[in-house]
C-alpha cells in the first residue's frame, strides 16, 4: 500500500467546523468565578470519566492494613 501526503499551499487555512451530531464534553475545570457563585459549596473536580464521585470510606481494619 502506498500513501501520498496531500499538498496544500503554505497560506491554506483549514476549515474548523463541528460535525453534525457531535456533542461538547462537560466542563471539568473549575470556573474562574466559582467562589462568587458557589454559595459556600466546595469544588469537586471530575476525575476520569466518572461524573458522580462518591466519597470512599474505609473502616479501621483497612486503615491498620494500609499502615
Amino acid at each position: 500500500i502506498n500513501f501520498k501526503d496531500p499538498q496544500f499551499a503554505e497560506d491554506y487555512i483549514f476549515k474548523a467546523v463541528m460535525l453534525p451530531g457531535a456533542r461538547k464534553p462537560a466542563a471539568v475545570l473549575k470556573p474562574s468565578d466559582w467562589e462568587k457563585s458557589s454559595n459556600g459549596r466546595q469544588w469537586k473536580p471530575q476525575l476520569g470519566f466518572n461524573r458522580d464521585r462518591r466519597p470512599v470510606h474505609l473502616d479501621q481494619a483497612a486503615f491498620r492494613t494500609l499502615g
